[in-house]
């Protein structure tokens, strides 16, 4: 890399501080950011590293698509990172003969020597991790003095020159107030949402679980009282169990909503929830509930628990508005996503079908990016709910 004359400062303002806003999310932000400089070098991979708060990585790829590295993925990306000088940017050079790792002097774009063996082989792990492409420049970037960030930038075919680190530099410059506000915008709004859950979680443990439980404590005395031998005892037993799975429900609802994940489980399959309910509906209503689902997927705790939702709501209409005895749901995997089918039979007393739209159910639905459809037939309603698999699968 030699030195290259200094550009116009202004040609380096390609209009993401005017077609950004900070309140948009850092995602979007950087999403924007990182396509900007994949166009304008021919990039294989962009990838950029943000220590904020929350520290993240996002990827952007030959396709278009950004990725956020999670986990251990992003564990090990910020590990090579920290391998590589924090105050200069790095330039590989792969070819026939190998692969020649540099740091660079960031502001005239000169070799400033070989990096040591450590440096080389973490930035190495960089390109092989991402295939995407021999030649790799990464250049750290500051605010105040203080690591923001780091970008990784691949191609294939010509090496990087100094043009192109300048033409970075002088982007990252007007980017990162935006970065940085974005970032403190998430951080605020996270802050906020969970200290409002906690709030939410606090109301729902007194005006909920404490009547369930004056409820169960009232039932267990009563069960003490009639003893074994009352013909009513196996009943009264089945509602104290019924109270108790109730309060067990409430705790994972509110243990879930405090710590932002919905539920207070993991991933799981719905069936045997779904069961529980199916057999709570039974014994308190005495609606037959059949339940069909062989290939029932793994959801996301927070998919799991709205589908719960929409059942319990299905299942209430069809005791509420109809004389229906039986109730058949199935759940089911499509190639597009999951689709729950909740029938009922009809009786005289329905007289002949009406059209309908059950609000609530549709509203949830549309909440999940989904959509409901009613069947109708003489002796048999359906009402089918499609959910999409983004945001669904676990």
């Amino acid at each position: 890399m030699v030195p290259p004359k200094m550009p116009p400062r202004t040609a380096a303002q390609p209009g993401l501080t005017t077609t950004v806003d900070p309140r948009q999310g850092l995602r979007r932000l950087t999403a924007s950011l990182l396509a900007q400089l994949h166009n304008r070098l021919d990039l294989g991979r962009a990838t950029i590293s943000l220590q904020g708060p929350q520290p993240r990585v996002f990827r952007h790829a030959v396709d278009g698509a950004l990725y956020e590295l999670e986990g251990a993925e992003a564990l090990r990306w910020n590990a090579w990172l920290s391998a590589l000088p924090h105050d200069a940017p790095c330039l590989r050079i792969a070819s026939a003969d190998g692969a020649r790792c540099y740091a660079l002097d960031a502001l005239s774009g000169a070799r400033r020597g070989s990096l040591d063996k450590a440096a080389s082989d973490a930035l190495g792990q960089l390109c092989a991790s991402q295939s995407a492409g021999p030649q790799a420049l990464t250049i750290p970037f500051t605010s105040y003095g203080q690591p923001l960030g780091c970008l990784c930038l691949q191609r294939c075919g010509r090496p990087f020159h100094a043009d192109d680190l300048f033409w970075v530099y002088s982007v990252i410059r007007h980017s990162i107030p935006l970065l940085e506000r974005s970032d403190l915008l998430e951080q605020l709004q996270r802050e906020s949402a969970a200290h409002e859950r906690e709030r939410i979680g606090r109301d729902l443990h007194d005006s909920a679980i404490q009547p369930y439980l004056g409820l169960k404590y009232g039932l267990e005395a009563l069960a003490r009282q009639a003893g074994t031998e009352h013909p009513l005892s196996p009943q009264i037993a089945e509602l104290v169990q019924m109270t108790i799975d109730e309060l067990a429900t409430l705790r994972d609802l509110i243990g879930g909503l405090r710590s932002g994940s919905g539920s207070a489980v993991g991933d799981a399959t719905p069936l045997a929830a779904l069961e529980r309910q199916a057999k709570r509906f039974e014994a308190l209503y005495g609606l037959k509930v059949s339940i069909r689902a062989p290939d029932a997927p793994r959801l996301r705790a927070a998919a799991a628990q709205s589908l719960l939702h929409m059942v319990n709501e299905a299942l209430t209409n069809v005791r509420r508005h109809t004389g229906a005895s039986m109730v058949r749901l199935q759940l089911s995997a499509t190639e597009d996503g999951l689709l729950l089918s909740v029938g009922n039979d009809r009786s005289q007393a329905d007289g002949v079908p009406q059209d309908f739209v059950p609000r609530s159910l549709s509203q949830r639905a549309a909440a999940m990016g989904g959509s409901l459809r009613l069947c109708q037939r003489r002796d048999w309603t359906e009402v089918l709910i499609s959910l999409p698999l983004l945001g669904t699968l676990g």
